[in-house]
Parts: structure tokens; C-alpha cells; sequence
């Protein structure tokens, strides 16, 4: 029997526009709905139709058909799915990217006590809302399959496929997102990437490969970028970065609160390595090791504009035949060395406070130069603030004209200026 109550009417106002409800059913555990198991209301239901879980948990593997179905729970944590086999909890096995589509809202999905999993598809699209998903959840094997999560938690999320995951107010465990790789023509390995957008949300940690991520205003434990990756990220927060293969790197008002390590290797088809980093923080060290096995010209990029570096810079790029380097604008607390063998390199550092002091090979061309090693005067480093005082060397003397460094002037000159003689100002130039 179908039903249609007031508060269906209102939880459907929730659902996108896309989707058309034919049907409503009402799944109790307890006999008083249509259907008592969520499997046996899935099995009845045609494309369009919404099912109305009531309170309960619901022990059973469901695995869906091929229809656009909207699951409405009651909350989560009142409204529970928990699998009972090693199978997933729920399974979409479609491999067709233009079907099915699931949305899942105001539940929990849980894995059963012998299984990981609690849910997973092939292909389509899965969107959950206000959940709380305990267990693997994500897209398996290497069709398309995408994902919206919005406003929920998730202890493991893995997307693997050439599909887009969306991420908007969540919290997450580790998360990993890769493509698929495949033989390309004429031999070599080649690269379907995943992509994933993440906004205002929260990961242990995250980790990429043959995976483009776009990250705004996130906080990530630690990054990974793998193979044919890249990471996007504006107003986001890192423990720390790491990568042991070619990488793209544009981080832009973001702040790593430990090491940024970044190991590119270089082999056939991912010859190229990009870093752009403008107006960030970064309290730890940060080091790049660059190494070549297989190719003959990789190629590496580095620019650097207005950060604030409080660890050390160690860039050995010594097998880089044509790194292009830009460095302007930069306070960098600790040491800062960069070396390269190759004598074809564009580099230029210039208007830096290079605090700790500079050294750099003898590749590197005469373009370093109208940079300083002094005190940046910062109004409270060791509190956090690392805006300046307005009597710093740092304000006003950027390559641009702008401040040195990630911040402006925060606070007033409380530096204590010794008066001196004439005579003892010449005798420090003797």
C-alpha cells in the first residue's frame, strides 16, 4: 500500500529538483509501513520512487536495482542500516554511467561485524545527505562512478574510478581518490583521472594518485599526491604534504602546520613537476628532492610569491635539466639552499628575507639578488602571529611593492632602536 503523509511531503522538498517522486513507501521494521525490510522495498520500487525508512536498525546486505530511487531516514543514528555478511551493507552493481542514481539522506550505514565495506558501487551516482557512514564507502572497480557527500561523516572513503566526488561540510577519516589507469597505445601506462572537489571539511588524511583534488577552506591531516596527481587548494589547512612521484602543487592562502616533503620521480609521461604557493604559511621545513630514472628532459616549475616560511627551504633539484624558479616576496625564518646541476634553468629569487641565511649552487644564474637576511620584526611568532610590526624591513619592500611574507603589518614598532654616534655608524663599515 502506498502512503503519503504531511511529513513526507516536507522531507521531499529536501530532494534536488532532478529527481521526480512517483511513488512514496514507507519502510517499519515493525509492520506498520508498506514494506518491513529496506531489500524488499527496493526490489518493489520503480524509478522516481522515495522510500521512508522509519526509526530502527535494519539488519540486511541491500543491493539495489537499476532504478533512481531517495532513501528519507529519521536521523542518523536513528535510522540505521547494518549488513549482516562480509558483503557490503549496500551495493549499487550497476556499471552503467548514466545509471542508477541513489540518494541517501538522514541515516546511518554501518558494515556488518565480519565486513569493511558499508557501501559501494560501480557505477552511476550515489549522493548522501546528513549521514553518518561507518565502514569503506565509495566507487569500485574502473568504470565511471561519482559521489556527493554533504553535511555527513565518514570513517573511510574511497573513490576509485574515472568518475568526480563532491565533498561539502563533512567530516573524514582517510580518504583516497584515484583514477584508473590502463595500457596505452603504443605501450606505456596511461591515466583516466578522478576528480573531487572539498569544501569546509575535515580529513585524518587524504591521499591522491591519477586524482586531481580542489580543496577550499578544508583541514587535512596529511595530503599524499601520487602518479599523474595534483592538488588545488585555497584557505585550506595541512598537517603536512608529502609525495614520492611527479605532483602538481597550487596552494594559495593555505597554512601546513608541519613538513612539506615533496620526493618527485620522473618516468615516461609524468615528466613534469609544478609547485605555485602564494600568500601561505608553512611552520615546518620545506624540501624537495627531485630525481630522475627514466627521462631525458623532465621539466619542474616552482613559484613562489608573499609566504611565510618559519622552518627551512632545502630544494635540490638536481636532476631537473630545465627547472624554471621563481622566488619573490618570501620570508623564510630558517635556511634556505637550493642547488641544480643544470646550467639551462631560469631562476630567479629576488626581494626574499632569507633570515637564516641563502647558499645555492653554481648552476644557479647571477638573478638573486635585492634580497635581505635580517630580523623580520613579526609582531608575535612565537604566539602564532606572524603579521609584522610597522618598523619592519619586511613592509613595503616586496618585489611589488607590497610587504614580505603572508601577512601585512599587524601591530606597532615595539623593536627598542640603540641610539648611535656617527662616528660608531662608520665604524661598522670599516
Amino acid at each position: 500500500m502506498r502512503r503519503w503523509t504531511p511529513a513526507a511531503a516536507t522531507l521531499l522538498l529536501l530532494v534536488p529538483a532532478f529527481t521526480v517522486a512517483a511513488d512514496t513507501y514507507v519502510v517499519d521494521g515493525s509492520g506498520a509501513g508498506d514494506f518491513v525490510t529496506i531489500q524488499s522495498a527496493v526490489d518493489h520500487a520503480v524509478t522516481g520512487d522515495t522510500l521512508l525508512i522509519r526509526s530502527g536498525t535494519y539488519l540486511e546486505d541491500v543491493v539495489s536495482t537499476d532504478t533512481f530511487l531517495t532513501w528519507i531516514g529519521e536521523g542518523s543514528g536513528s535510522t540505521i542500516l547494518r549488513g549482516v555478511s562480509a558483503s557490503p551493507s549496500f551495493h549499487l552493481p550497476n556499471t552503467d554511467p548514466n545509471t542508477p542514481r541513489q540518494i541517501i539522506m538522514d541515516m546511518t550505514v554501518e558494515h556488518s561485524a565480519t565486513g569493511d565495506a558499508a557501501v559501494t558501487w560501480c557505477g552511476g551516482h550515489v549522493e548522501f545527505l546528513r549521514c553518518e557512514l561507518t565502514g569503506t564507502v565509495g566507487a569500485e572497480g574502473d568504470p565511471y562512478g561519482s559521489g556527493d557527500f554533504r553535511q555527513s561523516s565518514l570513517t573511510d572513503l574511497d573513490m576509485h574510478s574515472y568518475g568526480f566526488t563532491l565533498i561539502e561540510d563533512c567530516d573524514v577519516g582517510s580518504a583516497t581518490f584515484t583514477g584508473v589507469y590502463y595500457q596505452a597505445p603504443g605501450g606505456g601506462t596511461a591515466c583516466q583521472s578522478h576528480g573531487a572537489d572539498s569544501y569546509r571539511s575535515r580529513f585524518a588524511s587524504v591521499h591522491v594518485s591519477c586524482a586531481g583534488l580542489d580543496s577550499g577552506d578544508d583541514e587535512v591531516g596529511h595530503l599524499g599526491i601520487g602518479t599523474w596527481s595534483s592538488c588545488r587548494a585555497s584557505g585550506s589547512t595541512f598537517g603536512s604534504i608529502g609525495t614520492t612521484k611527479g605532483a602538481r602543487l597550487e596552494l594559495d592562502g593555505c597554512t601546513v602546520e608541519g613538513n612539506i616533503d615533496l620526493q618527485p620521480v620522473f618516468f615516461v609521461n609524468t615528466n613534469q613537476f609544478w609547485v605555485e604557493m602564494r600568500d601561505c604559511t608553512v611552520l615546518g621545513d620545506f624540501l624537495i628532492d627531485a630525481e630522475n630514472q627514466a627521462q631525458d628532459y623532465p621539466f619542474g616549475y616552482l613559484e613562489l610569491y608573499h609566504n611565510t616560511f618559519m622552518g627551512d627551504l632545502a630544494h635540490e633539484w638536481l636532476y631537473i635539466d630545465a627547472p624554471i624558479y621563481f622566488m619573490r616576496g618570501n620570508i623564510v625564518a630558517g635556511e634556505t639552499m637550493f642547488e641544480f646541476i643544470s646550467s639551462y634553468g631560469y631562476v630567479i629569487a629576488t626581494h626574499n628575507d632569507f633570515v637564516g641565511g641563502l647558499s645555492h649552487g653554481s648552476a644557479v644564474p647571477d638573478s638573486v639578488y635585492s634580497n635581505i637576511h635580517v630580523d623580520p620584526l613579526m609582531c608575535g611568532p612565537a604566539a602564532g602571529d606572524f603579521t609584522l610590526e610597522d618598523c619592519s624591513p619586511c613592509v613595503g619592500t616586496a618585489h611589488d611593492g607590497g610587504d614580505m611574507g603572508a601577512y601585512g603589518v599587524g601591530c606597532g614598532c615595539t623593536t627598542v632602536v640603540t641610539p648611535m654616534t656617527w662616528g660608531k655608524i662608520k665604524t661598522l663599515y670599516r
